[in-house]
């Protein structure tokens, strides 16, 4: 979890990859609660309540094992460890 809407990970395929809820599913999950249960049966969304918006993806070339949010000085950035040992970190740009 990078924060309380966001979450990152790294699947078999050697891929890391960062979701995100998307914007007012929460006061829609709030305003009516048993809305969201039967969202499959008229075919909204597959069949998901809720699907995350991907926000980034990143081929790292290894089997990803570990992933931990850290801080490093000033900037908080994503390490991440792989199959063959490999330690690599992300590290979000504060501007485009």
């Amino acid at each position: 979890m990078l924060d309380e809407d966001t979450v990152a990970g790294v699947d078999k395929f050697e891929n890391f990859f960062v979701n995100r809820l998307p914007v007012g599913c929460e006061d829609v999950a709030e305003d009516d609660p048993t809305a969201t249960k039967f969202n499959f049966e008229n075919g909204y969304l597959n069949g998901a309540a809720f699907k995350l918006d991907k926000i980034n993806q990143f081929f790292i070339g290894e089997v990803g094992t570990s992933i931990q949010k850290t801080k490093l000085s000033q900037n908080e950035l994503v390490v991440f460890g792989t199959t063959m040992g490999g330690i690599g970190a992300l590290l979000p740009f504060e501007t485009r």
